[in-house]
């Protein structure tokens, strides 16, 4: 008998129901008589003081169990929760038992981790073809009311991005496994009532093969399911028969990749184009197509606040929505060798900006035509008041701050039908 344990971590993953994480990593393991303790999903939504203590209890769980042949720790599904290694960092603080660690941080960490903890060994597994159907996805976050299932189509990536951990993860190794095999796994998992399919894949869209695999589901013609990739398309990838496959197949939440537009950046991080024409095509076909897509927008490295503005300039002509990083270090040093004209902080304004930048999109204004397009719609200026929406929920501030910037003044007062000066 195998304990399975799944930790939890404060990635990003773990905080929405779309690409919560389900023990993808562990179902590869298990067969029938072991025993699986999905930390994670006890920790979901808890406030970070009790999922200390969550992760205590845990401990003291497994000291309690006896007859397990060994004890098989994931901590994390996805190569970006590496990261995110407090949670990790604890459990393996105050373990004391011997265990096997598997999972993006056991990858990326090995050597540090079995110096620091000789209880533990960092292992590789086959993790190419998870027990979807050891999972009760009934007892994870539902999506809309929807029964979600993660799934995996790829192994790896072909890419050798320089800001990514994935190469590291997968030794450079890439495979798009059998269509027929994952469109026969989504079959079943419909059968089993699953109405919301997230894959986790690191790059989906680089293979031919996603299109097939596309026109494969849409001839399932499965009512009520919507599908979601946790990771970014690349922007290269994008035509547009991939963004009407995408639409008609209900894909959700779609991000595209664009990184960044320019030049000098993209050959920093090794992408595998370094033109902005593929980045400029790309984005008049999403306008082409009005597919609903999140752009990633990347930053950090040997960059002037003038090259961020431009990029900004690039996202707000376009409309597009943002999802903004910041490069992280994974166990290398690249970044580090780069000169940073920006300090962190600075950083950080900067991608509190540019979220401010693509709320404005989503709204139909332009940020930097500024006062032309608020009043297209139908906001009422004058040179000290804003009358109008005003307050946006947990967004008022990406408002605020975009308002800001177009009056060079700081607001004294929003009351939710105006702003004062």
């Amino acid at each position: 008998m195998k304990l399975l344990i799944q930790l939890p971590n404060s990635a990003s993953t773990s905080k929405y129901p779309k690409s919560f994480p389900q023990p993808l990593n562990l179902s590869c393991l298990y067969s029938d008589g072991d025993i699986l303790f999905d930390m994670a999903l006890e920790c979901y939504k808890q406030k970070k003081d009790e999922i200390f203590g969550i992760i205590d209890s845990y401990i003291n769980k497994i000291n309690n169990i006896s007859g397990a042949t060994e004890i098989i720790v994931n901590a994390g599904d996805y190569a970006p929760d590496a990261a995110y290694s407090e949670y990790f960092e604890y459990f393996l603080d105050n373990n004391k038992n011997n265990i096997k660690l598997i999972g993006s941080y056991a990858e990326i960490y090995k050597d540090k981790i079995e110096d620091k903890y000789k209880n533990v060994k960092c292992e590789k597994h086959d993790y190419r073809f998870p027990n979807y159907f050891a999972i009760n996805h009934g007892i994870y976050p539902l999506v809309g009311g929807k029964i979600k299932a993660s799934i995996r189509a790829t192994y790896g990536c072909p890419r050798e991005c320089a800001m990514c951990p994935v190469p590291i993860i997968h030794n450079k190794k890439y495979e798009f496994y059998d269509i027929g095999s994952i469109v026969l796994n989504i079959s079943k998992l419909y059968n089993l009532g699953v109405r919301y399919i997230t894959f986790i894949d690191d790059n989906l869209a680089v293979s031919p093969k996603f299109k097939r695999l596309l026109e494969e589901i849409k001839k399932l013609n499965l009512k009520g399911v919507k599908f979601h990739c946790q990771e970014g398309f690349e922007v290269s990838s994008i035509d547009k028969e991939l963004c009407l496959l995408l639409k008609e197949t209900k894909f959700d939440d779609i991000k595209i990749a664009f990184e960044n537009i320019k030049p000098e950046f993209l050959k920093l991080i090794k992408k595998s184009y370094i033109t902005p024409e593929v980045i400029y095509n790309s984005a008049e076909i999403l306008r082409e197509t009005k597919l609903d897509a999140k752009s990633f927008f990347l930053m950090g490295l040997d960059e002037t606040e003038e090259d961020i503005f431009d990029n900004l300039k690039f996202f707000a002509e376009y409309g597009l929505k943002l999802r903004v990083n910041i490069i992280r270090d994974y166990n290398n040093d690249f970044s580090k060798q780069s000169e940073k004209k920006i300090s962190e902080a600075r950083f950080k304004q900067l991608k509190a900006f540019a979220y401010s930048v693509g709320f404005f999109n989503e709204m139909g204004i332009n940020i930097f035509k500024g006062k032309e397009d608020l009043k297209k719609k139908g906001y009422i200026l004058t040179d000290e008041t804003i009358e109008g929406k005003t307050k946006f929920g947990f967004q008022t501030c990406r408002f605020e701050t975009g308002v800001e910037f177009i009056y060079n003044k700081k607001i004294k007062e929003n009351n939710g039908k105006s702003i004062r000066f």
